[in-house]
């Protein structure tokens, strides 16, 4: 498969937690100081839950990024697995030698077309052709037209 010689890049939309361990909607110093975290969008949060939290009430929105204080920390430690078994080249995450795969961790939420452009400009792709495949769309027949590009 012509997949394994490409450069992939695996782009994980952040989150934000609905709610504190103690109640209430957590705010951003209470937030986590891992690598998921980056101190330079805290404005961008900061405005961002002021327009969300009025819509949401301090209920989970998964759709919207919002969720569950449980739900972030069990998406840091799947983002923690994934990063390993790249980093140590476990199948399927074994490329060739001319392809590689990398792991983006955005720190908040884009939404998909956003996520896709922060790629591009923080990675500078400057390639001819891009495929982008979403997490929950399936090929149903085989891509005859890749051997040609």
């Amino acid at each position: 498969n012509g997949l394994n010689d490409c450069n992939i890049i695996i782009v994980c939309d952040g989150c934000e937690e609905a709610e504190s361990p103690c109640g209430g909607r957590r705010n951003d110093s209470s937030r986590s100081t891992e690598p998921f975290h980056d101190e330079k969008n805290v404005k961008y949060s900061r405005r961002r839950k002021t327009k969300t939290s009025k819509k949401i009430d301090n209920k989970h929105n998964y759709k919207h990024g919002i969720v569950s204080s449980e739900a972030a920390c069990n998406y840091r430690l799947y983002l923690n697995h994934l990063q390993e078994k790249i980093y140590e080249k476990v199948p399927p995450f074994n490329p060739s030698a001319k392809g590689s795969i990398r792991l983006l961790r955005l720190p908040h939420r884009h939404g998909s077309a956003k996520a896709i452009a922060t790629a591009f400009d923080q990675l500078n792709i400057s390639t001819p052709y891009v495929m982008i495949a979403q997490h929950d769309n399936f090929f149903i027949r085989d891509v005859q037209y890749l051997q040609q590009i």
